[in-house]
């Protein structure tokens, strides 16, 4: 078998302070974290919504750059349209002879050329009278290049059914140098001529190109893609390399939208009163890049949060724990029996009340340890007393002089009721000392009933006896050797020395008290001789000892107030009234004890 000491280890035990410094780290710490989570999902989705809209006040502005193109147009072909020189060159008459179209045509080359210049977008301008005959700012350009060139967009056009006015896709031009092409987009118009509706003229304003390219370039440094179509979803810039879906229900929607995926943010807008669609494609990870330095700095202020806040802690727990310490070791020197110990505390708050509890505590079990020591001498005493205060010599001598007397006289049945009731108050002196200082209270009434059966034929024809008990107090506890000294004490203070028949009466009740508690009220009464306050204060206010040959024992009533302060506390009431040739009446009032006290 091993050794006690063997193979056990010793529990290392950790402070309190580490264990709350340590604990309330960790709370701080999930709290910071989960603030910190829950912050930065609703700060980073502020700050990317807000960059989102950002990206779309800029898409907004080249959208609004591309319509203030479309409206310069438009606005430009009405008044090309409502111009009168132009209404008179594009006016149709059959009996014009091909000189004098040759001349509208030459004199439309000018008024054309004062429109182009007004304008940086706009490049040259065409026209198609009803009749066929076609214009041009571009005095390097033929007539028949013209007509083609027209006649071949006023197909397409035909062809899509396109409205009456709308951008052409993107295609080549000669300029003013008739070797030199450029790319633009023309924007047509078809009117009615002023001079007379019934004749069907076209406008062809072309806008560079570059001008389109120009504005969507502004873009690409903030956007991933940048993608131009009409309302045919005909691409006018960029490539379409979006995703089939995605691409499919952008160009699909009839008004402005958003799709968001994992990467990706794509926007799709959307003028209703002109011809453009934009749409942009925007990487998440460029969005986040302008938010990151905003989240770096609030991690560090939360971290910087953390420390500061555990600095200010630590000493407010040291100041909480430490008088918490004083009161372990305190414990420490109660637990090994040292009561004397003061806890000194001064923190104003509950852990100086808590000392204060302590201190007290420690004063209430010292004084209840002395308590409980007094408390067992005087019980000693008491019984001691009781003991010491057993059954007369005198009273068995005179009783059983009474038994011889008795025998003599051959009456026997009392010879055996007094020798029966003697038996039993000796029984009751041999328990005194050595069992509980309580006893039912059928059994005193029982032991009372005995003691009188025997005075009875000592004193006959001179008193009688009464004892009313309600049944239920029966089986309850009161103390020993209560009613049965008090009785003596009215038949031989009151009643032997009376001339007349007098009567003894026991009365014990149930009564309920202020609190509603239940209680015994004890009366016992006498009409005999009864006593002036000094007899009184000599016979019942003082110790005393029996002498002579009446008294059983010598129990006054100053022993057993004693007695009854000693199991009840305060919780008790004794009254005596006596009145001389009237009676005595002493009156007690305790609580109703259901078990017995030791």
């Amino acid at each position: 078998m091993k050794g006690t000491g063997e193979g056990m280890k010793v529990k290392k035990r950790t402070s309190i302070k580490t264990k709350i410094i340590f604990s309330c780290m960790i709370v701080i710490a999930s709290i910071i974290l989960i603030l910190g989570i829950v912050v930065y999902q609703y700060f980073s989705k502020i700050l990317l919504d807000s960059a989102i809209q950002d990206n779309e006040e800029r898409l907004n502005e080249i959208s609004d750059q591309l319509d203030s193109i479309e409206y310069q147009m438009s606005y430009i072909a009405d008044y090309i349209i409502t111009d009168r020189a132009v209404a008179e060159y594009t006016y149709v008459d059959h009996q014009d002879s091909l000189a004098e179209i040759n001349e509208d045509v030459y004199n439309m080359k000018e008024v054309l050329t004062r429109f182009v210049v007004i304008n940086e977008y706009l490049t040259g301008i065409s026209m198609l009278r009803d009749d066929g005959v076609a214009f041009t700012n571009s005095a390097n350009l033929d007539r028949k290049y013209v007509s083609d060139y027209i006649q071949a967009m006023l197909n397409q056009r035909e062809l899509e059914k396109k409205e009456n006015r709308r951008f052409t896709n993107v295609h080549e031009v000669y300029a003013n140098n008739i070797n030199k092409k450029m790319n633009v987009i023309t924007y047509i118009a078809r009117y009615k001529n002023i001079k007379n509706s019934g004749q069907i003229n076209y406008l062809f304003l072309d806008v560079s190109y570059d001008s389109i390219v120009d504005i969507m370039k502004q873009g690409e440094s903030e956007f991933d893609s940048v993608i131009l179509l009409n309302k045919e979803n005909d691409v006018y810039y960029g490539d379409v390399t979006l995703d089939n879906e995605v691409y499919r229900q952008l160009i699909e929607s009839d008004t402005s939208k958003m799709i968001k995926e994992d990467k990706y943010i794509y926007i799709l807008n959307i003028n209703k009163n002109s011809n453009w669609k934009t749409i942009v494609s925007i990487s998440k990870s460029k969005l986040f890049q302008t938010i990151t330095p905003i989240m770096i700095a609030f991690v560090g202020a939360l971290v910087l949060g953390f420390m500061i806040i555990v600095m200010i802690l630590i000493p407010i727990l040291s100041g909480i724990i430490n008088p918490m310490k004083q009161l372990t070791e305190g414990m420490k020197l109660v637990s090994k029996g040292n009561y004397k110990i003061k806890v000194n505390v001064h923190s104003n708050d509950e852990i100086e009340e808590l000392a204060a509890g302590f201190n007290h505590m420690t004063t209430k079990i010292e004084k209840s340890i002395e308590e409980t020591i007094q408390y067992e001498k005087t019980k000693k005493n008491l019984q001691l007393e009781l003991l010491m205060n057993q059954i007369n010599p005198h009273f068995i001598y005179n009783t059983l002089n009474t038994v011889i007397y008795m025998a003599h006289a051959d009456k026997t049945e009392a010879v055996e009721d007094v020798t029966y009731s003697l038996i039993k108050v000796l029984q009751d002196s041999v328990k005194i000392g050595k069992d509980s200082i309580c006893d039912y209270t059928s059994v005193e009434i029982e032991i009372v009933k005995n003691y009188m059966r025997i005075q009875k034929y000592r004193y006959p024809d001179m008193f009688e006896f009464i004892v009313m008990c309600d049944d239920s107090l029966l089986e309850k506890f009161i103390p020993k050797m209560l009613i049965q000294p008090l009785v003596e004490n009215a038949l031989f203070h009151g009643v032997c020395l009376s001339e007349h028949f007098c009567q003894i009466t026991v009365s014990i009740k149930r009564m309920t008290d202020q609190e509603e508690k239940d209680r015994i009220e004890l009366c016992i009464q006498d009409n005999g001789i009864g006593m002036d306050e000094e007899t009184l204060n000599r016979s019942f206010l003082k110790k005393q000892k029996a002498k002579g040959s009446n008294q059983t024992r010598g129990i006054g009533l100053s022993n057993i107030k004693e007695r009854l302060e000693f199991i009840y506390g305060n919780n008790y009431t004794i009254e005596i009234t006596s009145e001389q040739k009237v009676g005595t009446k002493v009156f007690i009032s305790i609580p109703v004890l259901d078990k017995m006290i030791e």
